[in-house]
């Protein structure tokens, strides 16, 4: 189906979500028409660095494998809780993203500790990156002025990646995009839409799955993210109190296909996408060692 279809199938009369298929992290809580309309804002952010290359850095144990000095020349891309990796000063990223609701107190099925939360908005801010966020986190930004210290973009989602037709969709984050299934994937539809043609992935392990499933065997947990100062296990642990392994394995089947048609789209369009992650589970996307991509410099 394309995403116009979709589109169509979950907005009402007056443009308010009334259904979403099925993303649980996802699901908007607050009406903010105010976002909307900033978020049509993002059209001058099209092919902003065509002809280039980018690097787009998960938090997966692998990235503690790469000399972050460098990167500092590179156009980055940073997620989440970067701002707890070790010698985070290093790379100077030109955007940050934070995707999950749960980054906005708007999940009901996992919660981060805020406190642990506004520090990582205050250490990014050091670093001045351009973020995006999703509109459902327009009214928590708003209460905390996180808009005073970030410059905030934001990005509307629907859908489900099952849905997407890549022969026919194209990247465009002035408008809908779909609802991909982590942040990473995120950062990609955005690097696309800015021209990128080349975008190699670091620190993308999608080992939360192994995460997961200790969890729920009530197993220890080793190396989770780059960083230690992690509360993944709590937070996991709240999450399979309101999902069962059929939701667990779902949400993944939707995330490997997500990395699947990201691929198909890239390739189909001459684009460059190479996951550089030391380790990873990640089969869909050709894989490179770092030290040969930085020294095509």
């Amino acid at each position: 189906m394309l995403l116009k279809e979709t589109i169509k199938r979950v907005l009402g009369g007056n443009g308010t979500i009334k259904i979403m298929k099925p993303i649980k992290s996802m699901r908007l809580k607050n009406k903010s028409s105010k976002a909307y309309s900033i978020w049509k804002k993002n059209n001058s952010y099209k092919d902003i660095h065509k002809g280039k290359r980018c690097f787009i850095l998960g938090n997966g144990p692998s990235l503690k494998d790469i000399d972050l000095s460098l990167l500092q020349d590179e156009f980055v891309f940073t997620v989440n809780n970067f701002s707890k990796v070790s010698g985070f000063e290093k790379v100077k990223p030109d955007y940050h993203l934070w995707i999950d609701g749960a980054f906005f107190a708007i999940r009901t099925d996992m919660y981060y500790d805020m406190k642990d939360v506004m520090v990582n908005y205050q250490k990014m801010s050091k670093l001045n990156p351009v973020c995006f966020v999703p509109v459902d986190g327009y009214e928590f930004i708003k209460k905390h002025k996180l808009d005073k210290i970030l410059d905030i973009h934001y990005i509307y989602s629907i859908g489900s990646i099952e849905d997407i037709n890549i022969n026919e969709e194209k990247c465009d984050i002035s408008s809908f995009i779909p609802g991909m299934r982590n942040v990473v994937q995120y950062a990609i539809i955005i690097a696309l839409y800015m021209g990128f043609d080349e975008i190699y992935l670091l620190g993308c392990d999608s080992t939360s799955i192994v995460t997961t499933i200790n969890c729920a065997l009530k197993q220890k947990n080793d190396e989770m993210h780059a960083y230690d100062n992690d509360n993944t296990e709590k937070e996991i642990s709240g999450l399979l109190q309101n999902w069962d392994m059929s939701d667990v394995f779902y949400d993944q089947y939707l995330l490997f296909l997500g990395y699947k048609k990201i691929n198909e789209y890239c390739k189909k369009r001459n684009i460059k996408i190479v996951n550089c992650s030391s380790t990873t589970l990640i089969s869909s996307i050709p894989r490179e060692d770092i030290s040969s991509v930085l020294k095509r410099k």
